[in-house]
């Protein structure tokens, strides 16, 4: 064995390696000349002393690497920043390039020897100094061989479509590296795919359903402490998932018809061009429509009537999307109309309204609709008074009616008493501001000089002794005509204008027949124009009412009422349901239901005179 020499400066004895002295003491130092550094031996063998391991790095940007030429050994250092910055991760690697230890504090444990270091972050141009302070023996290594990956940049930013790819460029990115995509809430993705190109580069494929925003990418490798000192392992806000489409199509869509055909465009724009496609997420069409995933388009023939709402979402091919809630009425057809009692004949589908009263008609869809509305006939008047007159009629040929709810009203027919008898009661129909109105008939007048029914759309029938039938009041576009007299008079007149056709004393259609010295003249035919209406609607009536319909007349005038002497002859209703006048032993008949016709009268003073009919309103139109 050489011999061991001595310092003549220090008395430290040195040389090679195996020139240790034998069987040293707890506490003997040796400058060992191959290591090239002071030793001492302690319970562990022969360690670094301090003050001989130690060194300095000095930064030279944010990512710094070293590799020394000597090796330093294992052991506890305190690290010193000339910037008092520590802000960084520290990795320390032996010969092999395993990693013997990390830190991102002022201190550092290495479990074995190295002579390679990697620090991220820090400050460019900052001194780190490493003192070596005690030693340990290593117990276990890792064989990672990269520290913790640092991310730097990534291209392209933005990912808008599914299967779009980006590029990582960093360092230290091992073959087991995870990238984590995280949302501003740190919610976590995965990418669909990924390829480690190098340590200094990952390509990887967006997930397929990534939520719009911008997105930070985190880079750990496994069985790697992540250097959370410097957070150089993630990239902040460095991608973006794109934008969703944005909807041009309003939220009301135009309106259809039930049993035709109907089309209709949802549109979505993308700012980046990209495809939309369009998924119905809520709610439903209606019977007969579908919706074209590929072109938004909604066509078909809708079997069902009704405003239905529903969502649909727009997904351009990136999978960024968009909501939006859509209603559709799709009007019902004029034939699905309800109200009254219906019956379909000869093309033409009816509604009759026989209710005296309030009542409406519930109007599916648009079209054109015919109304015939006839007003209640008034009462006859007691002692030989006059019968009582028919209501008016309203014809409207073609009136246009909307989805909606129209009003009608079925005039009453004027009721007989002992003291003044009724007018009859007007029959409506509503249409929003508008309102058509027949007016009802007017009450027969009593003996002598009573002046008639005043207020109603055709006057009374005259009393005895030229009493006169008249009309004071209502529509100058319905016409009246003379009523059935009582006894003794050269006739009754009724009132009114020229125009549409009213319901007069004698009846809609003509003039009452003139009495004789005991006879009361009879009331007048009503008309026969809407023959085939009232034969269509005939099976929802009956008992009198359907003899009427039968004979195709409607609103006769009432019969007036005759004297106690002579021949006692009772005066006939009009044809169309007026009713009969009586003589003294027996009353008179009211008119006919729904029909307008006027009541008979009485031939006793001390008798009531009878109701007249109520009146009807009939709707149709083509079907």
């Amino acid at each position: 064995m050489p011999d061991i020499r001595m310092s003549s400066m220090t008395g430290v004895p040195y040389g090679p390696t195996e020139n240790r002295p034998a069987s040293p003491s707890i506490g003997q130092t040796f400058y060992n000349g191959t290591l090239g550094v002071q030793e001492i031996y302690t319970s562990s063998g022969w360690l670094p002393a301090t003050g001989a391991n130690d060194f300095n790095v000095t930064l030279s940007g944010s990512i710094t690497t070293a590799t020394f030429s000597k090796e330093y050994f294992a052991g506890a250092y305190t690290i010193a920043s000339a910037l008092l910055d520590s802000s960084y991760d520290i990795y320390v690697y032996d010969t092999s390039g395993n990693q013997v230890g990390y830190t991102k504090s002022p201190s550092l444990n290495a479990t074995g020897n190295f002579n390679k270091i990697v620090i991220i972050g820090g400050s460019t141009g900052d001194l780190l100094s490493f003192s070596y302070k005690t030693t340990f023996t290593a117990t276990n290594t890792t064989s990672q061989t990269t520290a913790g990956a640092f991310l730097s940049s990534v291209t392209p930013t933005s990912l808008p479509s599914i299967n779009d790819t980006a590029t990582i460029t960093g360092g230290n990115i091992a073959n087991n590296v995870v990238l984590t995509i995280l949302d501003s809430s740190l919610n976590e993705y995965y990418p669909k795919s990924l390829t480690v190109n190098s340590s200094s580069s990952i390509t990887f494929t967006r997930p397929d359903n990534l939520p719009i925003g911008t997105y930070s990418l985190k880079a750990v490798n496994l069985n790697v402490v992540a250097p959370t000192g410097s957070n150089l392992h993630i990239l902040s806000n460095s991608i973006n998932s794109g934008t969703a489409p944005s909807w041009q199509t309003s939220p009301t869509l135009p309106s259809g018809t039930r049993l035709s055909a109907y089309s209709t465009t949802l549109v979505a724009s993308d700012i980046e061009n990209l495809d939309v496609d369009y998924s119905l997420l809520s709610g439903t069409l209606q019977s007969g429509l579908s919706l074209d995933s590929e072109t938004g388009v909604i066509s078909g023939t809708p079997t069902v009537a009704g405003n239905n709402t529903f969502t649909v979402r727009a997904t351009d091919s990136g999978g960024n999307y968009v909501d939006r809630q859509f209603s559709l009425l799709v009007n019902g057809i004029l034939s699905d109309s309800t109200g009254g009692l219906t019956v379909t004949s000869g093309g033409y589908k009816y509604h009759l309204f026989k209710n005296t009263g309030s009542d409406s008609f519930n109007c599916a869809g648009a079209g054109t609709v015919q109304i015939l509305l006839v007003a209640g006939g008034g009462a006859g008047d007691n002692d030989h008074g006059g019968g009582g007159g028919a209501g008016g009629i309203l014809y409207h040929s073609g009136r246009t009616v909307q989805l909606g709810t129209y009003s009608i009203t079925v005039g009453s027919g004027g009721l007989g008493n002992s003291g003044v008898p009724a007018n009859g009661g007007d029959s409506t129909f509503t249409d929003g501001a508008s309102v058509l109105t027949a007016f009802g008939g007017g009450r027969g007048s009593t003996t002598n000089a009573d002046s008639g029914g005043n207020g109603g759309s055709g006057g009374g029938g005259g009393g005895a002794n030229s009493g006169v039938g008249t009309r004071a009041g209502g529509s100058s576009t319905q016409t009246s005509n003379n009523g059935g007299t009582g006894y003794g008079s050269s006739g009754g007149t009724g009132g009114g204008s020229a125009g549409e056709p009213g319901g007069g004393g004698g009846g809609a259609g003509q003039t009452g027949l003139n009495s004789n010295s005991s006879r009361a003249g009879n009331g007048g035919a009503g008309r026969n124009d809407w023959a085939t209406w009232l034969s269509a609607v005939s099976s929802l009536v009956s008992g009198d009412t359907l003899t009427i319909y039968n004979t195709g007349y409607i609103a006769g005038g009432g019969g007036g009422g005759s004297t106690s002497g002579g021949d006692q002859v009772q005066a006939s209703g009009g044809l169309g349901g007026g009713g009969r006048g009586d003589c003294n032993v027996s009353p008179g008949l009211p008119g006919v239901a729904n029909t307008g016709g006027g009541g008979g009268s009485h031939g006793n003073g001390g008798a009531t005179g009878a109701d007249g009919g109520s009146g009807v309103v009939i709707l149709r139109y083509a079907v």
